[in-house]
């Protein structure tokens, strides 16, 4: 069966937002029950930002990462920077322009620098 590819490329400019997002943006944040002290940053569904939490080193869930700049691009945050051109795309190279990004793929980035970031 051949499928249809949709490209789309768009611009995320504070104040705005897609429905565009990895399936771990959907979890509440969550620290796990271990007593680590580890600064992450998590998804807020309701603000639609990524925010700095303590996660305890264990446990917890997937609404979890080691930069505010790989929420943003997972999550399709709202950004402090000015504006993100994102480019997400799956393993094939083929861009996603809906539903959630739930296999291996990329997340790139052109605006103030050129980042691909691999989930």
């Amino acid at each position: 069966m051949n499928s249809l590819h949709y490209f789309l490329i768009f611009l995320i400019v504070p104040g705005t937002s897609t429905a565009l997002r990895h399936e771990r943006c959907s979890f509440i944040a969550n620290p796990g029950p271990c007593k680590g002290n580890f600064e992450m940053f998590a998804y807020d569904m309701d603000n639609n930002v990524c925010v700095e939490f303590i996660y305890g080193g264990c446990g917890g869930n997937p609404n979890r990462f080691q930069t505010k700049k790989e929420c943003i691009l997972l999550c399709n945050a709202l950004a402090d920077e000015d504006e993100y051109l994102i480019v997400y795309t799956d393993k094939n190279e083929q861009q996603i322009t809906d539903g959630t990004m739930s296999e291996e793929g990329s997340v790139m980035t052109t605006k103030r620098e050129n980042t691909t970031l691999s989930y």
